[in-house]
């Protein structure tokens, strides 16, 4: 929507949607200088007030409450980590007190933080590495997201996205939408592989980002009951 608020996002597409300042929509946190001269390239400035050199990890939402996270979180291991970013992990496990290990990778810390900054109803957009959707620790953060959100689809893509930059660990695409600021329900999770990018923007194109092909999970309830099933 023309009216969305989104952390991090393309300019551009508020753009299409209508919108004609699109940088007072977006919000944005990044520790890479070289970030922000991909915004003064994008946007023709560097910081509105929007913008901050800052770990996202030790930003408090306070206000801040956006439509839309979009986000390609660090692919670092707890045990790649430096003494910074451990310490920031150490910091934001005292004051959120997670479900998950510790030694969980980055990219975990960055995708349950940012549901601190979600709006009622909002949505997820994230590119995590494939251990995401299988690794131990990945188990309760999936689990958090299906009940709290109306929907969570997974695509495991067989393409190397960041094979240019020396990382050949296959990726996945997490989208999720309609989220709970409180509660929780019987969330549903889909699964699905795909071959690349190209395939996944066909099936987006076609509005299939909810019921696709795949493996289609129903989030366990109170009693830790799970339901599957394969969908045609």
């Amino acid at each position: 929507r023309s009216s969305d608020l989104i952390l991090e996002a393309a300019a551009d597409r508020l753009t299409a949607l209508g919108c004609a300042r699109p940088a007072s929509q977006i919000f944005g946190f990044d520790v890479d200088d070289a970030a922000f001269g991909h915004l003064r390239r994008v946007l023709g400035k560097s910081n509105n007030g929007q913008f901050f050199l800052q770990d996202f990890l030790t930003v408090s939402p306070g206000r801040l409450q956006v439509d839309s996270v979009i986000a390609n979180p660090p692919f670092v291991s707890y045990h790649r980590m430096n003494d910074e970013q451990r310490s920031a992990v150490r910091d934001w496990r005292e004051t959120y007190v997670p479900s998950f290990a510790m030694t969980a990778s980055l990219w975990a810390y960055f995708l349950a933080h940012s549901l601190s900054f979600l709006k009622a109803g909002g949505r997820l957009a994230f590119v995590l590495p494939f251990a995401a959707s299988s690794s131990d620790y990945s188990k309760p953060i999936l689990n958090l997201l299906q009940k709290r959100f109306a929907s969570l689809v997974v695509y495991r893509l067989s393409e190397q996205l960041f094979i240019q930059a020396g990382a050949e660990e296959r990726t996945i695409v997490l989208l999720a939408e309609g989220y709970l600021t409180s509660g929780s329900n019987e969330g549903i999770r889909t699964e699905r592989s795909v071959s690349g990018l190209r395939e996944l923007d066909e099936l987006l194109g076609r509005g299939e980002s909810r019921t696709v092909g795949g493996t289609t999970q129903k989030a366990e309830n109170q009693a830790d009951r799970k339901s599957t099933r394969l969908n045609s």
